[in-house]
């Protein structure tokens, strides 16, 4: 991903992934995100059934920094929010209106940035 943004002449590889799962869980692992899986199934249907090594990380990558800038987002505003005195069921309903999210997702950054 780095090589496409620096290299606009760079071809990235057309190789397939031979050990999905082991790079899913890797990939999991790292990043401590449970979606990949999912990432890549979405990749798969969307590129037409292939598993290709180019395509597929960008998709998990992209989807990865737009999670960590929603999470951002959040911590920002219920920092901002608790400073301003705003109750916490106040706060939720600004998240989930402001950043379209869950109120699951709200909760669990709520309960994150608590902790912090």
């Amino acid at each position: 991903m780095t090589k496409t943004r620096t290299n606009p002449t760079f071809i990235p590889s057309s190789e397939m992934i031979k050990h999905k799962d082991a790079v899913i869980k890797l990939l999991t692992i790292l990043t401590g995100n449970r979606n990949i899986e999912e990432t890549f199934i979405q990749h798969k249907h969307k590129k037409g059934g292939t598993d290709k090594m180019s395509g597929v990380f960008d998709d998990v990558f992209d989807r990865l920094r737009a999670e960590g800038e929603i999470k951002g987002k959040a911590y920002g505003m219920i920092s901002v929010y608790l400073e301003n005195g705003l109750a916490k069921p106040d706060i939720m309903d600004k998240l989930i209106q402001k950043l379209s999210i869950t109120t699951k997702q709200a909760e669990t950054y709520y309960d994150d940035c608590m902790k912090k």
